[in-house]
């Protein structure tokens, strides 16, 4: 178990209120960027921001996940999150702006809180994903931004889930934050 957990691939959950979920001004409103990552292969998604503010790197999975190996993976890192036990995960991502890198992260990393999203109000309801956060930067709306990521030799580990990558507002319902 402890090789899995070695993975060094950060992930982000997102905890959002189901009454902001199901609403257009919750959190999709927030959400200016959202991509599978179905490969450990390297991926830029190209952006226009749509709020300006903190923004949040979160590697989310739809819930429940399907392999075991994935979910005991995913849950031990949210349990862990911010301390030195926390498992690191293989990826690292970079944010350009006009072709210059303005914020990133290495490889490996470790999430820095979780979001979990559930389908009633208030959190309330069925855990409909959870995310592992990956770091934070400041975006300005209406600016074009890409984000790279670039996955290390255990991402594909991970990748068998088919998480995906968000760039979200930073919210201020979060577990975890560290």
């Amino acid at each position: 178990m402890r090789q899995l957990l070695n993975v060094g691939l950060p992930l982000v959950l997102v905890v959002a209120a189901g009454s902001c979920a199901d609403s257009p001004d919750g959190r999709e409103a927030r959400v200016s960027a959202r991509r599978d990552l179905s490969s450990s292969d390297a991926v830029s998604i190209q952006f226009t921001a749509k709020n300006s503010g903190a923004h949040d790197v979160v590697l989310e999975f739809s819930w429940p996940i399907a392999d075991v190996r994935v979910l005991e993976l995913v849950n031990y890192a949210a349990a862990t999150t911010g301390s030195d036990q926390a498992p690191a995960f293989d990826f690292a991502w970079q944010l350009l702006r006009e072709g210059r890198v303005v914020s990133q992260r290495e490889s490996p990393q470790r999430s820095t809180w979780v979001v979990d999203a559930a389908t009633g109000g208030l959190g309330s309801g069925p855990l409909k994903s959870r995310g592992l956060a990956f770091g934070s930067f400041d975006l300005a709306a209406g600016e074009v931004y890409t984000l790279r990521v670039l996955p290390g030799p255990g991402f594909g580990a991970v990748v068998r889930a088919i998480p995906k990558i968000v760039v979200e507002r930073a919210s201020s319902i979060t577990i975890g934050k560290s």
